[in-house]
């Protein structure tokens, strides 16, 4: 849990440019499907959105997304793309010049991201999308969700 604080940490002091703002600002997370457009299914934080010192916590919504995943991953980029991959879908974030992955977790549990409480982050904004496989090896992906790490 450490080493994911600090390297979202970093991720976030590299997507703000090391300039955040201790001003009050309410978290986002905006979904985008892209061009072609990926199923809409990662949703947002289940008990929180992106805000300072808590834990965020989106989830992929299996009832018709690869109900037969063996696991779900999220990837987290300081930039938004549109890269059609074909049969996995469009890739959404990038370019990973410093991506996170977010460890797999059992299919629908929810990705456990713990915001550092560090007030220059404050309206940095991410690119989120998760994605699911059904043997390790293929897998699809999901919309985005564009974050603003918010204290509130």
């Amino acid at each position: 849990m450490t080493v994911q604080i600090r390297m979202l940490t970093v991720l976030f002091s590299i997507a703000a440019g090391a300039v955040g703002s201790a001003a009050a600002e309410t978290a986002m997370e905006t979904s985008r499907v892209g061009n072609p457009p990926n199923p809409d299914v990662f949703l947002p934080g289940v008990t929180s959105p992106p805000v300072l010192g808590q834990l965020w916590n989106p989830v992929v919504d299996h009832t018709e997304f690869v109900p037969d995943a063996g696991s779900d991953f999220l990837i987290l980029t300081p930039s938004p793309a549109n890269v059609d991959l074909g049969s996995p879908g469009t890739l959404l974030c990038g370019p990973p010049v410093l991506a996170m992955l977010v460890p797999a977790v059992a299919p629908g549990t929810p990705f456990p991201v713990s915001i550092p409480d560090d007030v220059s982050l404050v309206g940095v904004e991410l690119c989120a999308q998760a994605g699911s496989s059904t043997d390790g090896v293929t897998f699809h992906l999901t919309n985005a969700l564009d974050i603003t790490i918010g204290t509130r």
